[in-house]
């Protein structure tokens, strides 16, 4: 008798821990999402309201307005954007899961006013905290990565020593990153829009637009490597 007790009580205490990991890994892009505190989203962080099968989102701002989000629970992605009058700010959230079941939230923040600003970060959550590991999960990369080969770098590096804040030493241009909705393949591109500093002449634009439009610069895909739990540059195109 104590033994189908002892056996019951064992069957009852696994199903417990099944039923507590099953809601573990049953949190969604939009649970993490609602984690997220809001200088990680640029404190364009946005309260979403699910109606009728329709998203949209509680806040309605004092200037400017905020598209309908685009929240796809299924493939675990988020996207909002605000219009304001000099430019839209747009926050992309995408949720990747290690082969462990650690989750890994993508944090793709993009201003594309005048100057523009573009920032990615990947983030882990553990232990009720969220930390930044974009070092640890992403490679190492330089705009020298996205040239094709025998492209002259000097003209371009020259402009760069003298602009945006280089004071003299070179000033690596900023990515852009589309994280993907559908599948875990990331694109980064360069962000060479921006010249800031008064020293920036009509020849330096036409190098830096040359550069962009010489077709001299490729699109990187990083892919996902769930059992590793770090992306890997794959294919340059």
């Amino acid at each position: 008798m104590r033994s189908r007790l002892f056996n019951l009580l064992l069957m009852a205490s696994a199903l417990v821990v099944l039923f507590i990991a099953g809601r573990g890994n049953s949190m969604t892009v939009v649970d993490y999402y609602n984690l997220l505190p809001p200088e990680r989203l640029a404190h364009q962080k946005y309260t979403l309201v699910q109606k009728g099968g329709a998203w949209t989102v509680r806040e309605t701002p004092d200037y400017g307005s905020v598209s309908a989000p685009v929240v796809d629970v299924r493939n675990g992605y988020i996207r909002t954007v605000y219009h304001g009058g000099d430019g839209d700010d747009e926050r992309v959230v995408a949720l990747f899961l290690a082969k462990n079941g650690t989750p890994l939230l993508g944090v793709y923040s993009c201003y594309n006013g005048t100057g523009g600003e573009y920032g990615i970060a990947f983030l882990e959550y553990r232990d009720r905290s969220w930390k930044d590991v974009t070092a640890r999960v992403m490679p190492a990369m330089s705009y020298r990565d996205f040239l094709v080969k025998g492209f002259d770098t000097a003209p371009f590096e020259a402009v760069m020593k003298r602009v945006n804040g280089g004071g003299g030493r070179f000033i690596e241009p900023q990515f852009i990153v589309t994280l993907p909705r559908h599948g875990t393949v990331v694109t980064v591109e360069l962000h060479l829009k921006a010249l800031r500093g008064a020293g920036v002449t009509d020849g330096d634009l036409e190098i830096v637009e040359g550069v962009r439009s010489g077709r001299a610069i490729r699109t990187i895909e990083l892919n996902w490597n769930a059992e590793r739990g770090v992306f890997e540059i794959g294919r340059k195109r």
